[in-house]
């Protein structure tokens, strides 16, 4: 009977633990997003990376004062690709087919450079279509734009250089002619 209770104890302590461990796993691969409005998004709807691909699932939205908090898993194979910088925006999920008369909703990610994503982080989310397309817009600009300033700075540059160089020639030059008169007076 003794070795029975004692199997027991130990059964339970083993499935305790694998909870425990799976606990702290997954939440080591969520992040908290807020929003003002949820915007019906539900556990299991999907975050998509740049708009291509799931890299992860919503597991749970819980209202925070005045905003919804919405909790994300990111699969591990993307989960250090994202930064303290990544914006994230609720859309409808067009890539979800359902015959329910409610479409689906998702979390789209933009990644940006930045610190990486560590447990327990909070990110605030994008609420507005016009922030989150201008921030599709402004980078797109940026890129168009950083090429021709950058030929442009290479250019002034690379003017600055020749303009020292000559100046430096003709102060050799004034210094030789200066010390040519001075031997001969």
């Amino acid at each position: 009977m003794n070795r029975i209770i004692i199997f027991l104890i130990a059964g339970i302590l083993a499935v305790a633990a694998c909870w425990a461990g799976y606990y702290l796993y997954d939440q080591r691969q969520t992040v908290t997003i807020v929003f003002y409005d949820s915007k019906n998004i539900e556990p299991k709807d999907k975050l998509y990376l740049q708009n291509r691909f799931p890299v992860g699932m919503v597991k749970a939205v819980k209202p925070r004062q005045d905003k919804v908090a919405i909790i994300v898993h990111i699969d591990k194979a993307y989960r250090n690709q994202f930064t303290r910088s990544t914006a994230f925006f609720i859309s409808s999920d067009e890539n979800a087919f359902s015959d329910a008369k409610v479409s689906r909703m998702c979390i789209q990610a933009k990644i940006f450079p930045g610190v990486s994503l560590e447990k327990g982080d909070q990110i605030d989310g994008i609420d507005s279509p016009v922030v989150w397309f201008g921030i599709g817009a402004a980078k797109n600009a940026k890129e168009i734009l950083a090429e021709p300033w950058d030929k442009l700075a290479n250019e002034v540059g690379a003017a600055a250089s020749e303009m020292e160089k000559k100046i430096n020639e003709v102060e050799k030059s004034l210094k030789k002619r200066m010390s040519q008169e001075d031997k001969n007076p």
